[in-house]
């Protein structure tokens, strides 16, 4: 079976199935706050699951199966440049785990747990509300530093502008929306319609950041790597003969063709 992938198809799939989520997700954030009344109980809960930031909800599983999708790709690339002897193949090793990472947090929602520490921590307020964009800031200055050569060396132009603008697209959505929603969520509280609509661009341009980078990843295997094939191979048993050898089978007779006992 031969499965052949297209980026552009994907990325203009992908592209329309984001908003569509984006729109389906805002609106489910009204509903969801129309009804917590206990008589629509079971309908808040509902709505819930399409909320663009809620746990445990179909947005949160596209994010973190898409997000997941890159680290595979980008392993499948550190496999190629490991065989190839690249000096970067462990830049595009170490891009895979901080993508399977951010697939986790994105599904359990790790980094939120230490947003009220971090505020406390730090006396956070006004921008800094979402105290874990602090550590972020020097999270981003050190992986920058450390990719400089990566980026600037290594990647062909095209990638190059694919991947920096789906670096500006996620980090503007994912920090950038952070720190204008700190003084909207103090002052007219996190279920407001403002506070909602910078979830909602908040959300979906973190989306659309990541339907850049499977493009720009995806790009880069068609005209870098070409082909890739995954080969299920079953194990043949090997047999113990009497003198102790270990030989695998089955056996063919050369006349006959036909399978045989292992030689004695």
């Amino acid at each position: 079976m031969l499965l052949v992938l297209s980026p552009k198809k994907i990325a203009r799939f992908l592209s329309m199935l984001v908003l569509a989520i984006g729109v389906v997700g805002t609106g489910a954030a009204f509903v969801r706050q129309a009804t917590l009344s206990w008589s629509h109980k079971g309908l808040a809960e509902l709505a819930g699951k399409f909320v663009l930031d809620s746990e445990l909800s179909f947005p949160a599983w596209y994010s973190s199966g898409t997000i997941l999708a890159c680290s595979l790709l980008l392993a499948v690339i550190a496999l190629a440049k490991r065989r190839a002897r690249s000096p970067f193949a462990g830049h595009w090793a170490g891009l895979a785990i901080i993508f399977l990472l951010m697939s986790i947090d994105e599904m359990a929602a790790l980094h939120e747990m230490f947003i009220v520490p971090l505020r406390r921590h730090f006396g956070a307020q006004g921008i800094f509300h979402y105290g874990w964009v602090v550590p972020a800031f020097f999270f981003l200055a050190g992986f920058g530093i450390a990719y400089l050569r990566f980026v600037f060396r290594h990647l062909d132009a095209p990638t190059r502008h694919r991947f920096i603008a789906a670096g500006l697209i996620y980090v503007g959505a994912a920090l950038g929306m952070e720190l204008v929603e700190g003084p909207i969520d103090q002052r007219f509280g996190d279920q407001s319609v403002p506070a909602q609509a910078a979830i909602a661009v908040e959300e979906t341009l973190e989306m659309l950041g990541i339907v850049v980078f499977l493009f720009a990843l995806l790009s880069y295997i068609a005209e870098h790597i070409g082909e890739i094939r995954l080969r299920v191979r079953q194990e043949v048993p090997s047999i113990r003969t009497c003198a102790g050898d270990q030989v695998s089978g089955p056996f063919l007779d050369p006349v006959t063709s036909l399978p045989t006992h292992p030689p004695i």
